[in-house]
């Protein structure tokens, strides 16, 4: 989750950076365009955000990340891994397996073991 924060700090740094300095571009059909658009009624997009936009754009992102943190608490499932043994001859020798509940607790993940070869714990 850390990584993920991280990550999205530094697209929302990016956006800025580009937003604060655009590129200086020349109009579609000019003589240096070697790539002239066929119709003039293509609509183009602003090339700088306003400090207001790149606001309500950070508290969006950080809205939708708080609400994913908790719909996150709330997601538990199963997870069963099995470990096979293999002999010289490539034949299965033991097999184990592990059952356990995986959730979100304070932001990181948990591991509770519940079965072990298929048979429930003991309280």
């Amino acid at each position: 989750m850390l990584m993920w924060r991280a990550s999205l700090f530094v697209f929302i740094v990016f956006v800025a950076h580009v937003s604060a300095f655009p590129q200086a571009t020349t109009p579609p059909g000019e003589a240096n365009d070697p790539v002239a658009p066929s119709t003039t009624s293509l609509r183009t997009l602003p090339t700088t955000f306003t400090p207001v936009q790149i606001r309500d754009l950070i508290q969006k992102v950080t809205d939708n990340d708080i609400e994913n943190d908790k719909k996150q608490r709330n997601y538990t499932y199963i997870r069963r891994e099995e470990e096979r043994k293999l002999n010289r001859e490539g034949e299965v020798e033991s097999t184990e397996s592990r059952t356990s509940e995986v959730m979100m607790l304070f932001g990181s993940q948990v591991n509770r073991l519940i079965a072990k070869n298929d048979k429930p714990l003991s309280p």
